[in-house]
């Protein structure tokens, strides 16, 4: 409900007396507004200098004062109700001083006033050595560089009045000593896996509230733990670190290596062929465990330690002739393990066979075959070029894909430790030797070819007599030494080399056709090989193995491989690798230009057990 007239406020409310520089709220009790009417407020009397509007009004009078307020509209004015302010001009206590209690040697710190007021032409003012004694500024805050410990004093003056004094004592913390050196418990610098080190602070200080922190792997990297001293059991070789570490400073680390010398791990069985036969070689071999620091398997006839030693490694060769118990056990710097054992009773022998036959094959189970024969090559590289001008010198180098063919003698071993018609895991190495084949291009240039070709691999097959899934991995590694140039001279001409060692892997899936075993005796074993492979150019050692690598199998490059093994007489092996990546090879029109092809026939021997 809206009523016409204003009517007269009762009083005003709020805090009537206060200190210089704070501020008071003011509010109109009583009243009533009237149409289009306001609260308006005025100092000095009523009516006289307008200071603002509205229910409530917020002052900070310098000097005492009074104020009032009245309704003021369209219909009329009402009378003002007003109120004294009273204005302390004095200042007030501080209550604290802000800032640090611990500052570091040679560093700033700034302390700040907390609380209290400033009155009337007041400042803070700071003292040392007591309230009011050895002044050393003015103002809320001030900065300090003490270089002891220093009890700090502030507090307001002015003509009014002085206050009593805040206090803050600021202690001045030192810096921390970096150590020297770490020593440790040991008589060398290695332990054995599971041993327990204790390494210990060479040399160095602890400031106020540092503490020795211990690393590994880097300086301030894994912490490990805290103290002068601590023990640990390292899996693996370490460097230790230590630092202080503290308000003021953290040092330098001192460090120490450790050299994790591993324990051997139990053997669990001794590997023993099928068929052991009397008086003939047979090889007895570890299955499981690993050797530790400086450690060997020992191999016993009898018991582990006490029968005689009759070897030592992996695996033995031995010739039973009457029945046998065999030991082996790891024995090294660290430990020696338990033993495995196996008795051997050996059982007439049997010969070696040139054919895997129907009569001989359900005893055979292991392969020997090597051969010599003839290799040709083709291979497409990127080889450095060199730009001649007509006075015969370099002018310009650059990169261009050339073809290079030889002719070589190749030789190999295969080794099966296992053939079985459904099972067999064999072992191949091979090797070549050759030269460049002329070429028509020859008369106009000169050009000098020389290879050799190392070649280590493995291949799996399982399945059935006439058909087996076939998988290989084979390992290359090709030193070239080519040179190309043209036999009018160098002048405005370009020449060629290429002097590389390619090393390379290959991963092949497939299929064998045929049996190692034929039904009528003598008929000599035939397979046919037919394969996909991947291929990719190696920069590491030839030895190193990473899982991660074969994650992605688009940027290996393809090929395919045929090969004709005819048991005791030949094989004859062609290989076609594309220099174009699965992921961007195009099926439908291979580049057979820039292929590598390697086309190789062996007269071979092979012997079966």
């Amino acid at each position: 409900m809206a009523f016409p007239t204003s009517q007269d406020p009762s009083k005003v409310e709020g805090r009537n007396t206060i200190y210089y520089g704070e501020k008071t709220k003011l509010s109109v009790k009583g009243g009533r507004l009237g149409i289009d009417a306001d609260w308006v407020w005025y100092k000095n009397g009523c009516g006289r200098t307008k200071i603002g509007t509205g229910p409530t009004i917020e002052v900070a009078p310098i000097d005492s004062d009074s104020f009032f307020v009245r309704a003021e509209g369209t219909n009329n004015t009402t009378s003002c109700v007003g109120i004294a302010v009273s204005v302390d001009k004095r200042s007030t206590d501080p209550n604290l001083i802000q800032g640090k209690t611990e500052i570091c040697r040679g560093t700033d710190a700034i302390l700040t006033v907390s609380g209290g007021s400033l009155g009337l032409s007041a400042k803070w003012v700071w003292y040392t050595d007591g309230c009011g004694s050895k002044k050393i500024g003015e103002g809320s805050s001030i900065t300090i560089s003490p270089s002891n410990a220093t009890a700090y004093f502030v507090r307001a003056e002015s003509p009014y009045n002085t206050t009593n004094c805040a206090k803050l004592t600021v202690t001045v913390v030192e810096s921390s000593i970096e150590p020297t050196g770490i020593t440790h418990s040991l008589r060398g610098s290695s332990v054995c896996q599971g041993e327990t080190v204790e390494l210990k602070v060479k040399g160095g200080q602890l400031a106020k509230g540092a503490v020795w922190a211990w690393y590994t792997s880097a300086c301030g990297s894994t912490r490990i733990g805290s103290g002068e001293t601590i023990k640990d059991a390292p899996s693996r070789n370490l460097s230790y670190y230590v630092r202080a570490e503290g308000v003021c400073n953290t040092t330098d680390c001192a460090t120490i290596p450790i050299t994790v010398n591993a324990a051997s791990s139990n053997p669990s069985a001794i590997l023993v062929p099928d068929k052991i036969y009397k008086g003939k070689k047979a090889t007895l071999s570890i299955s499981g465990g690993n050797l530790g620091k400086d450690a060997d398997w020992k191999w016993y006839n009898g018991t582990c330690g006490q029968g005689a030693s009759v070897g030592k490694g992996s695996s033995i060769t031995i010739r039973p002739r009457k029945k046998t118990t065999y030991s082996v056990r790891a024995e090294g710097v660290c430990n020696s393990t338990n033993c495995a054992t196996a008795s051997i009773t050996p059982i007439k022998t049997h010969k070696f066979d040139r054919t895997y036959n129907a009569d001989a094959g359900n005893r055979k189970f292991l392969h020997i075959g090597f051969g010599l024969g003839a290799e040709w090559q083709k291979i497409s590289e990127v080889a450095n070029a060199t730009y001649y001008n007509s006075s015969g010198n370099a002018s310009g180098f650059s990169t261009e894909r050339i073809d290079m063919s030889g002719f070589g003698l190749n030789g190999e071993l295969v080794f099966h430790p296992f053939i079985k018609e459904y099972l067999s895991l064999g072992f191949i190495a091979s090797g070549a030797i050759g030269a460049g084949l002329p070429t028509k291009e020859e008369e106009t240039i000169n050009v000098s070819y020389r290879y050799q070709r190392f070649n280590a691999g493995s291949e799996l097959a399982f399945g059935f007599k006439k058909l087996k899934f076939l998988f290989k991995l084979d390992k290359t590694v090709q030193p070239n030494e080519y040179s190309e140039e043209p036999s009018s001279g160098l002048a405005d001409g370009v020449s060629y080399a290429f002097n590389r060692t390619l090393k390379t892997e290959t991963i092949s899936s497939g299929f064998r056709f045929g049996r190692y075993t034929r039904f009528k005796h003598g008929k000599r074993g035939d397979c046919v090989d037919l394969t996909y492979k991947l291929t990719r150019y190696l920069e590491d050692p030839l030895t190193t193995f990473d899982f991660e690598e074969y994650s992605d199998f688009s940027k290996w490059f393809v090929g395919t491989g045929f090969t004709w093994w005819k048991q005791s007489r030949f094989k004859l092996q062609f290989d076609i690798g594309f220099s174009v990546s699965q992921g961007e090879f195009d099926f439908g029109s291979p580049d057979f230009d820039n292929a590598r092809y390697n086309l190789s026939f062996i007269w071979n021997r092979n012997l079966f057990y």
